[in-house]
């Protein structure tokens, strides 16, 4: 632990505060949209997911896959039945989760990805409803999906400005 405060003389303590303040604005700004930007759209993914006859397929790429994982995971464990399916993984051989009488949910920020074009191509080819969370509009994502989700533009919290730790980085 002494190592560890002495290190912390090399850390400016408000700024740290001040700066976790700021990432919490920054956030609940967000929340505050997210909220506000809800519609009807978001009541047809939930009733799709509802009616689901197999299982919630979900999937996105880099940290919408994070965060898809964690979409998938927490279905599961309310008893929705689910599975998280990275789309390069599944362009290599795992397409074979996707079935008929599956939802695919599908996270991107861009709605472009590359990676999404093969899991997209072989949900349509079933007949798999496909749910779309993304950023842009006018996207590769959201033209194939069936119910899309649009994510307002939001401000991304920079990780690397966060504690000081950027001091030679300007």
């Amino acid at each position: 632990m002494k190592n560890l405060l002495l290190k912390s003389e090399f850390f400016d303590r408000q700024a740290i505060v001040d700066r976790g303040r700021e990432v919490i604005r920054i956030e609940a700004t967000a929340l505050a949209e997210l909220e506000a930007s809800l519609n009807g759209d978001f009541t047809a993914a939930c009733e799709a997911i509802y009616a689901t006859r197999r299982q919630l397929v979900v999937t996105g790429m880099g940290k919408s896959g994070h965060i898809g994982r964690k979409v998938a995971a927490t279905f599961a464990a309310t008893g929705t039945p689910s599975v998280f399916i990275h789309p390069a993984e599944a362009a290599h051989g795992d397409l074979g989760i996707v079935a008929s009488g599956d939802v695919l949910l599908v996270f991107s920020n861009s709605g472009n990805t590359a990676e999404l074009r093969a899991i997209l191509d072989y949900a349509r080819s079933l007949e798999v409803p496909i749910i779309g969370v993304a950023a842009q509009g006018a996207s590769l994502l959201m033209e194939r999906a069936d119910i899309g989700i649009r994510l307002p533009k939001l401000r991304e919290v920079s990780v690397v400005r966060t504690f000081g730790a950027d001091r030679g980085l300007d």
